[in-house]
């Protein structure tokens, strides 16, 4: 058997052939959020249903939740992510909602960190990002490298939905898992918004933007990263500071 400590509160241990996450007190209500999240995507027809790692409830009470699955097989590796990411881009279509960037994105926290950026950066983030419109497809929130794993039948599984967003884009989810890929490789410094233009896109991520008013650039997405990340769970005024500071370093006071 195999146990470790996910988060406060929150366990995860192998027994057999499955998997089990337990949570008590207070962290419950996180756990339940994830394990409806991915209930709710399951049930939809979006671009996530078949990628969703199900889980079986096995206890609910108030102060103790406990979900299971099967044991997943191991992480994914880089080369299988970029497949995958890929086939998403690809099965986005003209058909699906398209709304403009900011209506994508968690509204409380835009509207906490647009409070912070100075005028001067509110123009040029509304003039770079102009025009853009993103699919509603939902948006995972935490689209990274230990959320995504390989199931015993060899397929991608993404976990860990508690910060799903259903107006949210895949869009989003893509180019912030690539931003955050390329910091790794490129050791680029914490306020560098453009580790994008140094690092290699899929080709489709520019054809999810096409229905936009105008084709989308690898500063456009630069920024659209940046934004969607400081919008994100966590410190909201933190992370609006630093979006000022990534802004800064572009120049743009």
């Amino acid at each position: 058997m195999f146990f470790c400590k996910k988060s406060k509160n929150i366990y995860g241990f192998n027994a057999k052939d499955k998997f089990f996450k337990l949570a008590l007190g207070q962290s419950v209500n996180t756990l339940k959020k994830e394990y409806h999240s991915s209930m709710h995507v399951i049930s939809t027809d979006s671009v996530w249903s078949k990628s969703v790692l199900k889980y079986d409830c096995l206890v609910d009470f108030k102060y103790l939740f406990c979900i299971h699955c099967r044991k997943m097989k191991r992480f994914a590796k880089l080369q299988e992510i970029d497949i995958f990411v890929q086939n998403i881009l690809e099965s986005l279509h003209s058909n699906l909602i398209y709304q403009p960037w900011h209506k994508t994105l968690n509204q409380k926290r835009f509207k906490t960190i647009w409070k912070i950026l100075t005028s001067k950066q509110k123009k040029y983030v509304s003039s770079v990002l102009d025009g853009i419109y993103l699919p509603v497809t939902g948006a995972h929130g935490d689209f990274l490298d230990k959320n995504i794993m390989v199931d015993q039948d060899n397929k991608i599984k993404v976990i860990d939905w508690e910060y799903y967003r259903p107006h949210g884009s895949v869009v989003t989810d893509v180019i912030n898992y690539y931003h955050s890929r390329s910091r790794g490789i490129y050791a680029g410094k914490k306020s560098d918004p453009t580790p994008l233009e140094k690092y290699g896109l899929p080709v489709d991520l520019h054809k999810a933007m096409l229905y936009s008013k105008k084709k989308a650039s690898l500063k456009q997405l630069s920024v659209l990263s940046v934004v969607s990340k400081a919008t994100a769970p966590g410190r909201t005024h933190k992370r609006g500071k630093s979006l000022r500071s990534s802004l800064s370093s572009l120049g743009i006071e």
